[in-house]
């Protein structure tokens, strides 16, 4: 999905001129377009690759909200929306499964539809990023709403309480 995110950000970055992108994850197969795209933008965009998770924290308290797109296809729901949600930020993603159980479209975050290639569609996700750009009330309340979520869902307790739920539910099949 960065190839989405790298092919509208030349306009966003036209629209918005105090707009920036910071590009993390593993190196991969864009690396390149990544790194010749923030050659390209020298003070607007930058690439992180392949850093240590205790860094993390620190890119995720500074920005607004993550950008997740992926292939439909191949979608589960990714370590890096549990940390921003986590963090409470908003997350803009594929309309996927796996993440569809983690964001709530417009209380959580923003889902954004695959086209028929399973890839998240541009144009809905540069009009989508704009409207929230132009909206801040409205995404400081999803912030908090994202936080919650996350603490219900990925919280080390609850999800403990969860999986012991399903054990002793199973247990109790078997004592009949």
């Amino acid at each position: 999905g960065l190839d989405a995110v790298l092919e509208i950000m030349p306009k966003l970055f036209q629209d918005r001129h105090d707009l920036k992108l910071i590009i993390i994850g593993t190196k991969g197969e864009l690396e390149r377009e990544s790194e010749s795209f923030c050659q390209e933008y020298p003070r607007r965009a930058f690439l992180r690759s392949n850093l240590a998770s205790s860094e993390l924290p620190f890119y995720y308290a500074d920005c607004d909200f993550l950008i997740a797109p992926t292939n439909a296809h191949h979608a589960s729901m990714g370590m890096s929306i549990k940390e921003a949600m986590a963090s409470g930020k908003v997350v803009i993603a594929t309309d996927a499964p796996g993440i569809r159980e983690a964001v709530i479209n417009e209380e959580t975050g923003f889902l954004v539809p695959a086209g028929d290639n399973g890839k998240i569609n541009s144009k809905d996700l540069y009009e989508l990023i704009l409207e929230v750009l132009g909206n801040e009330n409205s995404l400081r309340a999803m912030e908090i709403n994202a936080r919650k979520r996350a603490e219900e869902l990925f919280d080390r307790t609850s999800t403990s309480n969860r999986v012991i739920g399903i054990f002793e539910s199973l247990l109790e099949g078997h004592r009949d």
